[in-house]
């Protein structure tokens, strides 16, 4: 399974750039002609990725479920009408690698819409299990406006474990962007209040691991956008003891390379930073791979200036060594309030060797420059003598 992993990748991140459907198909089938079952993993998740715009979904690339088997895929048995304790389920709003989103009706001792999620019935384990409890005790312990708020847990008669979050009836945030048709400091705005909730997330030790924007809901209260991060299910705390590899995921566009090559032991908030900042091309330049590739994409009207220092901020919080990023969320969201505010910013397209050696660069031309001015200064004296 982690085998298969690396080719999964390659493949989809090269057909995620092909925008015709059949085209794309082509190309998946040529790529996979030696394992057709790769190929059937590649479409699954590259349809996925079609879905950006549905709300309240579930983890989207668990390696434990994208590539299990066709035969073992999700069959679950809670149904529209069923009562779980004071919730009755209403409709199904999502399903992913371990678990399935319902929303449903508080009937009691208040009525009010809200979202329940369960874990599917045929990944019913003492690990999975333990996975989505856990899950609901993260949420348990964050306090944040800017993070989805538990409300309820339980279990039901067959094991199954199921916990009961705020309904947010918005949009992804790259849906809410276009639909809304938000300025640049809008967008940035909201980028800014995520980095907030993220950053809340990670000085208690938890790395989301999953950022994207349909894991980021927006919805309008008193007539402002407010967003909502979701779905911790494949976070990490690191105040546990190291968790399963096997529990590594993600969505390939947004994994930092860390986290893709399943280096559970390189992860930290920095993996995070790195997912943030492909939200943050999507968002203003159109791709989250806008800047990292060299192929047009649609951006955001911006003057020239300030267009190349939102990608030299994009770089900053998407460079490959980890140790090259920005080291917080925190000085992420700083450093785009430094671009609101219209201060200088910190990014800085160059290396730590590039820098040098440019400044180096440009004071041998300096002295040489210098030089040949004083040079010529001493012929003019020696001329009017």
């Amino acid at each position: 399974m982690n085998n298969t992993m690396p080719q999964l990748r390659a493949v989809y991140l090269q057909a995620i750039d092909i925008a015709e459907p059949e085209q794309r198909c082509r190309f998946v089938d040529t790529c996979c002609s030696h394992d057709p079952e790769l190929g059937r993993h590649v479409k699954q998740l590259l349809e996925c990725g079609d879905e950006d715009a549905g709300f309240m979904t579930v983890s989207a690339v668990l390696q434990t479920a994208l590539l299990m088997p066709p035969e073992q895929s999700a069959a679950e048995t809670l149904q529209p009408g069923t009562v779980i304790e004071r919730y009755q389920l209403l409709r199904k709003l999502g399903s992913g690698g371990m678990g399935t989103v319902f929303l449903a009706k508080q009937l009691q001792p208040v009525k009010r819409l809200v979202a329940l999620k369960v874990l599917r019935s045929d990944m019913l384990t003492t690990g999975t299990a333990a996975q989505i409890a856990a899950e609901s005790q993260t949420l348990a312990d964050l306090k944040h406006p800017g993070i989805v708020s538990l409300l309820d847990a339980g279990c039901l008669p067959d094991g199954r474990p199921w916990f009961v979050m705020d309904y947010i009836a918005g949009l992804s945030l790259t849906a809410y962007c276009r639909e809304q048709q938000l300025t640049p400091e809008e967008r940035l705005k909201l980028i800014v209040a995520l980095c907030n909730a993220v950053g809340h997330a990670h000085i208690r030790g938890i790395i989301h691991l999953d950022l994207k924007p349909s894991n980021v809901l927006v919805e309008q209260v008193d007539g402002r956008p407010v967003s909502r991060l979701i779905d911790f299910g494949i976070r990490r705390d690191l105040h546990a003891p190291c968790q399963p590899s096997a529990l590594i995921g993600g969505t390939p566009d947004y994994m930092s390379p860390e986290q893709a090559s399943g280096c559970s032991d390189q992860i930290d908030a920095r993996s995070d930073v790195f997912s943030l900042g492909r939200i943050l091309a999507e968002v203003v330049f159109g791709s989250p791979l806008a800047v990292a590739s060299t192929t047009h994409t649609e951006s955001l009207p911006l003057p020239g200036p300030r267009c190349r220092e939102l990608r030299c901020i994009v770089r900053r919080a998407t460079a490959e060594p980890a140790g090259d990023r920005y080291a917080s969320a925190a000085e992420l969201r700083d450093d785009l309030q430094r671009f609101l505010n219209r201060q200088p910013i910190i990014a800085t397209f160059r290396s730590a060797i590039e820098t040098p050696f440019r400044c180096q660069h440009f004071a041998k031309r300096t002295a040489a420059a210098t030089k040949q001015l004083v040079s010529l200064t001493d012929m003019r004296k020696s001329a009017e003598s």
